[in-house]
């Protein structure tokens, strides 16, 4: 008996976004895109557990979050991979706030910028992102790569994004889904590129 997965075209239009641009930035890369079959907490962390079980894997990228829990800290350990492989996460697209998993000490948390260009399409400038998630943890420490940082109001506590890329959709990425062509932007972007050198992909559907 085979289980049917319902699609959904927000998270369809994400995926493409994910792997046309990881796929952009290594397009000799393997990408393995890994699919949980819910949005529960359980699922999101079954796909996590087979995609760090890879030994193939060079890079687990992940481009879902949501809001810190105090039971975070005990799941944290789901993002070791067996290959030695990082874990990036997006920091969000609802402004400022730290989320998870892109908070976990064990996870580089990717946040987004706005490229300005000339008027002749040159670069120009590079800001912060208004719609970059980004904040300090409630929950996890500050890990021992930031100690020397003197991170304005860390207060002990772990700060995010670690590294952030272009994810304004002003300007955005061209895709192409079922034939079209769109414009779409986000820390996903982000995370897609910065892990984009990867040789596996991971990604989570919601049902």
């Amino acid at each position: 008996m085979t289980a049917t997965v319902k699609s959904d075209s927000g998270w369809a239009m994400e995926t493409s976004l994910d792997i046309e641009w990881a796929h952009a930035i290594a397009p000799k890369a393997k990408i393995l895109l890994v699919e949980a079959t819910t949005p529960s907490g359980a699922n999101l962390l079954k796909a996590v557990d087979y995609a760090a079980s890879r030994r193939d894997a060079n890079a687990i990228s992940m481009s879902w979050g949501g809001a810190e829990f105090p039971e975070e800290l005990s799941l944290d350990s789901h993002f070791k991979s067996v290959s030695g492989a990082p874990f990036f996460a997006s920091s969000g697209d609802n402004g400022a706030g730290a989320s998870w998993p892109a908070s976990s000490l064990l996870v580089i948390g990717v946040g987004g910028t706005t490229i300005t260009l000339k008027n002749d399409k040159t670069f120009s400038k590079e800001t912060a992102w208004a719609g970059s998630g980004g904040g300090v943890s409630a929950y996890e420490k500050e890990p021992a790569f930031q100690n020397g940082y003197s991170i304005p109001k860390a207060g002990g506590m772990r700060a995010i994004p670690d590294v952030s890329y272009d994810a304004n959709p002003a300007l955005g990425f061209p895709i192409i889904r079922n034939g079209k062509w769109y414009v779409v932007g986000g820390t996903s972007a982000g995370g897609a590129r910065v892990g984009g050198h990867c040789g596996a992909w991971f990604r989570n559907k919601f049902k």
